[in-house]
């Protein structure tokens, strides 16, 4: 039976193929991976398909609905680009997650009707099996924000606890109203934490 859990996740690895069959991404909570999300819940948290041959919008790399207001996809971007910004993450990828992310903040702000009607014609096309994404590599997902107040509904199992939804996703902030920004250094045994 499903129970609902709040967390308060330090760091978020990227979605791998487990044992059991599954695929999920495991949070750094008190001090220990005792928190697994599921890929599933990440997906459809953060707006992406899990059909063969869709690939991400720009949309989905600022984890924002095609609905939004300019304002709400600058916001997205800002919170996005202070989560990935080089100077701040210490993630291999992090260069390419921050190009990925100014990429879609540029086009979203400047060639959006365009962008829109090209994916109108894109969902009008037969879908191929070999779309790339942006947020889907080789190496497994990769969860746009990597730490916060996550609220999910799952059930516990060998000492994890495994989120099969995510009911809401909050940052942390510290008593100066800075957000937590996290990463994990190649060779660190623990995630590196600024506030910003």
């Amino acid at each position: 039976m499903n129970t609902m859990q709040l967390f308060e996740i330090r760091y978020i690895g990227r979605c791998k193929n487990r044992q059991d069959g599954s695929q999920t991404a495991y949070g750094w909570c008190q001090n220990a991976w005792s928190v697994a999300i599921s890929k599933s819940a990440l997906y459809a948290w953060f707006g992406l398909s899990e059909k063969p041959g869709e690939s991400s919008t720009l949309y989905n790399v600022l984890s924002v609905e095609s609905s939004v207001s300019a304002d709400e996809i600058k916001k997205a971007y800002r919170r996005l680009a202070k989560q990935w910004h080089p100077d701040v993450c210490k993630e291999l990828d992090a260069r390419k997650q921050f190009d990925a992310i100014q990429n879609a903040y540029t086009i979203l702000t400047t060639k959006r009707e365009k962008y829109d009607a090209g994916l109108a014609l894109q969902a009008s096309l037969p879908r191929t099996e070999n779309a790339s994404d942006l947020l889907n590599q080789d190496y497994g997902y990769r969860s746009p924000l990597r730490c916060g107040y996550i609220l999910g509904e799952g059930h516990s199992k060998s000492g994890k606890f495994i989120v099969e939804k995510i009911l809401q996703w909050t940052d942390i902030f510290d008593s100066q109203g800075r957000v937590l920004v996290s990463s994990w250094p190649m060779g660190s045994e623990k995630p590196m934490e600024q506030w910003l």
